[in-house]
């Protein structure tokens, strides 16, 4: 049994969604805000990137070190978030093939980077590079940094990002987008979006 759930007769364990991300600060901005109340049947876990090991194989590392030492339950998943703007298709496909043979693991990788999820909350966007997404994200939200931004203001279209960003997705049974999208719905919907 993991440490993190408790045995109650009448009640069900929580289930525990561990997400280990690419980014030091804008990941967890966001997820954090997803967290659901302390009672709740689910519960997430955060493990952002430090001291900038952020390629794709150390956060798969990370949260396979995390699972080691702190345990998963039976119906706990495990995420790793990542980008592909700056890493090799080779490297992502090794990362991908590693998650695909490990139980409770997914992969939510974003083409090109986590911005266009943050982005389809607010409207439709392809063929945008990083700084144009960020830019729009200036644009809508008054302000934007990867450290600072208004998480709240955007959750408000959460629905709206998971139904543009499965649109996006022209091949679902891809480990990762090839084009312009993002698997992070893939993870939302499970959390939010019942």
């Amino acid at each position: 049994m993991s440490r993190f759930q408790r045995r109650h007769s009448f009640r069900d364990p929580k289930r525990f969604f561990i997400i280990a991300t690419e980014g030091q600060w804008t990941e967890e901005i966001y997820f954090r805000a997803l967290r659901p109340p302390r009672d709740a049947a689910i519960q997430l876990k955060v493990l952002p990137t430090k001291k900038g090991k952020s390629h794709p194989r150390n956060v798969l590392a990370r949260l396979r070190s995390y699972d080691r030492e702190a345990g998963s339950g039976e119906r706990d998943e495990l995420w790793l978030v990542a980008d592909r703007d700056s890493w090799a298709e080779a490297d992502l496909n090794q990362v991908a093939a590693a998650v695909a043979n490990l139980p409770k693991y997914h992969l939510a990788l974003s083409n090109p980077c986590f911005e266009l999820w943050l982005v389809l909350h607010r409207r439709e966007t392809s063929g945008l590079s990083s700084v144009q997404l960020q830019s729009i994200l200036k644009e809508e939200l008054g302000a934007y940094t990867k450290s600072d931004y208004n998480v709240e203001a955007l959750l408000r279209g959460v629905s709206q990002a998971v139904v543009r960003a499965e649109r996006m997705d022209v091949n679902p049974e891809h480990a990762w987008p090839r084009t312009d999208g993002t698997h992070v719905y893939r993870l939302v919907r499970k959390l939010v979006v019942r």
